[in-house]
């Protein structure tokens, strides 16, 4: 395609991640931009007033679609909230408190965040290295975890638990690996779910999610887009 649309795509990333979680997103047409996550205001400020401080680095005079991995697909139901995305791709995660199952609630009344706090996690993270496909895979999310402010990563981890939303109004793509651990959301609940893949699904997957995405994508009929100023 020769003049391919300026869709901008905003992604956000997970708790303890970065940008870095979406080196091998390659959307067809548009632009790829990472939204960088701050401190909260405090310790009380809920998801959906952080969404509205974030939604500011969002330009609305292009048109733009939300990209969220795990707590990034939380923070984008809430910025659908307050701009208007094209749509939604979801990876990862949930599109309402509604898809929480009991695994928060048993985090939630054991504490959980109390006790492995995310110092600790940053800290300790080596114990989990087991869990990871791959050496590189490890030094890469290690990294990014330990450039996580540990003020943001502490915040995130007791509002994610605490959030009550319901799902935004937005044409969406709803992708979570089938052993996904944190969130095993059901497959009749609009979620394609790619086999054998777990939590850390966009660390090594984007080639089987590039495809998918893309497919809808024009499905959606956005290739032919053209900015709305």
């Amino acid at each position: 395609m020769d003049n391919p649309t300026n869709i901008n795509f905003y992604c956000l990333s997970g708790l303890g991640a970065d940008g870095r979680l979406f080196a091998e997103f390659k959307p067809d047409f548009g632009k790829v931009i990472n939204l960088n996550y701050f401190d909260p205001i405090n310790k009380d400020e809920t998801l959906a007033a952080y969404a509205k401080r974030l939604a500011k680095y969002i330009d609305d005079a292009h048109p733009f679609i939300l990209v969220g991995i795990s707590l990034g697909g939380i923070l984008a139901t809430e910025i659908a909230r307050i701009k208007q995305p094209k749509a939604i791709i979801y990876l990862s995660t949930i599109k309402s408190s509604q898809e929480k199952t009991g695994i928060f609630d048993l985090i939630k009344r054991l504490k959980i965040p109390y006790i492995f706090t995310f110092k600790r996690i940053q800290k300790f993270i080596g114990f989990v290295k087991w869990y990871f496909n791959s050496k590189e895979e490890y030094l890469l999310f290690k990294d990014m975890l330990r450039k996580t402010s540990p003020l943001f990563g502490q915040w995130a981890m007791l509002q994610t638990i605490k959030w009550e939303g319901n799902q935004a109004n937005a044409p969406f793509i709803h992708i979570n690996g089938k052993m996904d651990e944190l969130f095993p959301v059901a497959a009749g609940n609009g979620v394609y779910l790619v086999p054998d893949k777990r939590h850390d699904m966009t660390l090594n997957s984007w080639p089987i999610l590039n495809p998918i995405i893309n497919k809808w994508l024009k499905e959606l009929n956005l290739i032919s887009l053209k900015d709305d100023k």
